[in-house]
């Protein structure tokens, strides 16, 4: 209506219940008004509440049907009023113990305010315009994932053996989490029943015939949103222990004849599900590589030299919390070169292990293996 959009929400396929949320469009352009409907109706106490509001509004133009939808990537203001942006076409992309993962493969981008028809468009000119361009060039066609009942930016072990309820998505790898917080607020936004959480990365599945038993192959790369950036812009570790090209990646094995990750006796009985997780990151000290600089291999600088390694130890002590101990590093940058550049991080990384372990208790030290790819592919 012009005062209102309702947001219908069911549990399709199945399509037996449905529930209500309500965006104001009369409020200031500064102000985002939702109001979420408790009640839970079926089909035709959904229909009847339409017909209602079309009786109600039929002085103003009635009720019209804006488009279908599979989900709510959030809400957004520049400077004027608040968008909502909405996924409208999806593709399935792998299926693990009975839940679906989906590809994001269109998105539509509506004006709330009633100032402006959702469709509108503006001036050209207009810092709003430009704006709201700018935030339509990143492209949520590519690379960005959700799935309705599997907590995607958790791995498979915490999925089955966490309580979701107790400790929630993991924050690192939701990201729309701040388009989400605008509507539903900052503590509960992603947690919301209404909140889709966009995970960015990279999922596939395959199908593989293995001594004549059929097995599911997932991969699931997930980019952690803090710290990020392209290459060469963000290199090392900021000063909350958040590092550059962060990226959790998760194998996981499964029998095609399993449906669910549950079997018969206690919780996680099934033995028809296995997950391998490996992190990845930029070397956790304080260093940058010149960007504008045109050699293939730009120089690396060491920015700050921190004799106690303080965001090294906030780094740790995440994947402590995360992956528990020890903590395996695999270094794969080179040891040797002619012109130091990789060795000198080398250096100063190995004297940062050696001074983070002596706080450590033996069981809990991290292992550092030094391994020269470079090296080792040309023998």
């Amino acid at each position: 209506t012009q005062q209102r959009f309702f947001v219908i929400g069911t549990n399709a396929p199945a399509g037996t219940r449905f529930r209500v949320l309500k965006i104001d469009r009369t409020t200031a352009p500064d102000e985002l008004s939702i109001t979420e409907d408790e009640a839970v109706y079926t089909k035709s106490e959904v229909d009847d509440l339409l017909d209602m509001i079309a009786h109600g509004n039929k002085s103003t133009g009635g009720i019209r049907e804006i488009c279908k939808f599979h989900g709510i990537v959030g809400f957004m203001r520049f400077t004027e009023g608040y968008y909502m942006t909405l996924i409208t076409k999806r593709s399935p992309v792998a299926l693990i113990g009975g839940h679906y993962i989906f590809q994001i493969d269109a998105t539509s981008t509506i004006s709330i305010h009633s100032s402006t028809t959702p469709t509108s468009k503006l001036d050209k000119n207009s810092d709003e315009a430009r704006y709201l361009q700018m935030f339509q060039m990143v492209d949520l066609t590519k690379d960005f994932y959700f799935s309705y009942s599997y907590d995607i930016t958790r791995t498979l072990q915490w999925n089955m053996t966490r309580s979701h309820q107790v400790e929630g998505r993991n924050r690192m790898f939701v990201w729309n989490q701040y388009l989400l917080e605008n509507a539903f607020g900052e503590l509960t936004g992603i947690e919301n029943q209404w909140a889709l959480p966009i995970m960015y990365g990279f999922v596939d599945q395959s199908k593989l015939s293995i001594l004549g038993r059929n097995v599911y192959v997932t991969l699931i790369a997930r980019r952690s949103r803090f710290f990020a950036g392209a290459r060469f812009l963000k290199r090392g570790v900021n000063d909350s222990g958040y590092v550059a090209n962060d990226v959790e990646t998760e194998q996981i094995v499964s029998e095609m004849s399993t449906t669910s990750f549950y079997g018969a006796g206690p919780l996680s009985a099934n033995p028809n599900h296995t997950s391998f997780v490996q992190h990845r990151g930029s070397i956790p000290l304080y260093w940058t590589q010149d960007g504008t600089n045109i050699s293939p291999k730009p120089p690396i600088k060491l920015n700050v030299i921190d004799p106690y390694f303080s965001a090294a130890a906030l780094h740790f002590d995440d994947m402590f919390k995360r992956y528990s101990a020890p903590c395996i590093v695999l270094n794969l940058i080179k040891a040797k070169e002619k012109t130091p550049r990789e060795s000198l991080l080398l250096k100063e990384f190995s004297e940062c292990i050696e001074y983070l372990n002596q706080f450590l208790p033996e069981d809990k030290k991290i292992w550092h293996i030094k391994w020269d790819m470079s090296r080792a592919s040309k023998r």
